[in-house]
C-alpha cells in the first residue's frame, strides 16, 4: 500500500522535471523579445520570425537535456509497485502466521502478470510522455510566433513602449504557460493543460493505476478477497463518501460491498482515477484492525479540502509571479524581487491552516 504523501515523494522528481522543462521554454521564447531603444520594430518582427527555427532545434535541445527521460519512468514505477508490494506481503504473511492462509504465494516478481504490467505501465506511460514533448514543441513554436506578433502590433500601433510591451508579453507568456494538452472528464468537460501540469497528472496516475493493478493480482494469489480503502482528511467530496471502508474485490461478501461498483475503480474519476492517490490493501477479519475511518463529518473534509484547493490555488498564482520574474529577467528588464503580496498572504494562510508550504510546486 502507498499513502498519499507517498505518491507525492515517489513522482516528485518528474514533477520538478515537469516545471522546470515548461520554465526553460518560456525563458528561451521571452529571450527574443529584447528590443533596443533604436531598433525598427518591424525588422525586429521579421528577424525573430525568422529564426522560429533556430528557437525551435532550442526548445528541443531543452526538452531533451531537462525532460523527463524515459528511465525516470521506469525507476519511478518500479519503485512504486516494490514499495506497494513489499508493504502488501508483510501484511499476507502474518495472515499465513496465524492460519487465515492456507498456502504461502509465490514471490510476484516471479509471477507472468508482473512483468506485463510493468511493461505496458511504462510503454503507455513514455508513449504519452513523448506526446507531451512533441506537443511541448509545436506549442512554443505556436507561443513564439504569437507574443513576437503581438508585440509588434503593441508598438507599432503606438499603444504602447516597447518596454511596456515587452514587459505584457513576458506577463502572458507566465499566465498561460506551454498550452495544448488536452484532459476530458467522464462528462465530457474538455481541460487544456499546461506542459507542467500534463506531467505531474501523467506519472500520479500511472503509479497509482499500476500499483493498483499489481495489488489486484497479488489479492488473487493470495486467495483474498476482502480489502481496506485508504481515507486521508480533505478528499475530493466525491472520494470522500467511499475512502476509509472496506470492500470485497469479487462483491461476493455478505457483508461489504463490492470494491469496483462502490468506488467506481477503474474510471478517470473514480478509484486509483486520474490523479487519485487513494490505495487499498488486504484486510483480514480476525486479525486486521480497520487502520483507516470512513468520512464520518463531511463538512470537516469539504473544509480541508477547500484549504487543499486553496492552496492551490496559492502555489499557481506564487508560480506565474516567479516566472514572470524570471521571463522579465530573460527579456533584459530590470526586475524588483521584494516579496509580493500573494507570497505574505499565503505564509499567513499557512500560519492560520496548519498546512505545509510545497516550495517545489511555486517554482
Amino acid at each position: 500500500m502507498l499513502k498519499e504523501e507517498d505518491y507525492e515523494e515517489i513522482t516528485k522528481e518528474i514533477q520538478e522535471k515537469g516545471q522546470l522543462t515548461e520554465l526553460l521554454l518560456l525563458k528561451l521564447i521571452a529571450s527574443f523579445l529584447n528590443i533596443e531603444d533604436d531598433e525598427d520594430i518591424e525588422n525586429w518582427r521579421d528577424k525573430n520570425l525568422f529564426l522560429v527555427n533556430q528557437m525551435a532545434k532550442k526548445a528541443k535541445k531543452i526538452i531533451s537535456q531537462n525532460g523527463v527521460a524515459d528511465n525516470d519512468i521506469s525507476k519511478t514505477l518500479n519503485l512504486a509497485i516494490t514499495t506497494a508490494l513489499y508493504n502488501q506481503d508483510l501484511i499476507y504473511k502474518m495472515a499465513l502466521d496465524k492460519g487465515l492462509i492456507k498456502n504461502k504465494a509465490v514471490d510476484a516478481t516471479k509471477k507472468a502478470y508482473y512483468k506485463q504490467i510493468l511493461t505496458a505501465a511504462i510503454k503507455n506511460t513514455r508513449k504519452y510522455k513523448n506526446a507531451v514533448n512533441t506537443t511541448a514543441l509545436n506549442m512554443s513554436k505556436k507561443a513564439f510566433r504569437d507574443i513576437i506578433n503581438q508585440t509588434y502590433l503593441d508598438v507599432s500601433t503606438g499603444n504602447m513602449s516597447h518596454i511596456d510591451a515587452v514587459e505584457r508579453a513576458t506577463k502572458a507568456l507566465a499566465s498561460k504557460g506551454i498550452t495544448g494538452v488536452n484532459y476530458i472528464s467522464e462528462k465530457g468537460k474538455k481541460t487544456r493543460r499546461t506542459v507542467s501540469s500534463a506531467i505531474r497528472t501523467m506519472i500520479v496516475t500511472s503509479t497509482s493505476q499500476t500499483a493498483g493493478l499489481m495489488q489486484l493480482e497479488r489479492a488473487n494469489d493470495w486467495g483474498q478477497d476482502l480489502v481496506e480503502v485508504s481515507s486521508h482528511s480533505g478528499a475530493r467530496p466525491e472520494h470522500a463518501k467511499w475512502q476509509g471502508k472496506i470492500y470485497s474485490i469479487s462483491g461476493k461478501h455478505p457483508k461489504y460491498a463490492h470494491l469496483t461498483s462502490s468506488t467506481k475503480y477503474g474510471t478517470i474519476e473514480g478509484l486509483k482515477g486520474i490523479n487519485c492517490t487513494h490505495d487499498f490493501y488486504p484486510f483480514f477479519e480476525g486479525l486486521s484492525q480497520q487502520t483507516f475511518k470512513p468520512t464520518s463529518d463531511m463538512a470537516k473534509n469539504n473544509e480541508i479540502y477547500e484549504q487543499s484547493q486553496k492552496q492551490r490555488e496559492y502555489e499557481r498564482k506564487l508560480r506565474k509571479e516567479n516566472t514572470e520574474k524570471e521571463l522579465q529577467k530573460a527579456a533584459g528588464l530590470e526586475v524588483d524581487d521584494v516579496q509580493t503580496g500573494t507570497e505574505q498572504a499565503y505564509i499567513q494562510f499557512l500560519k492560520e491552516t496548519g498546512r505545509t508550504r510545497r516550495k517545489y510546486r511555486e517554482i
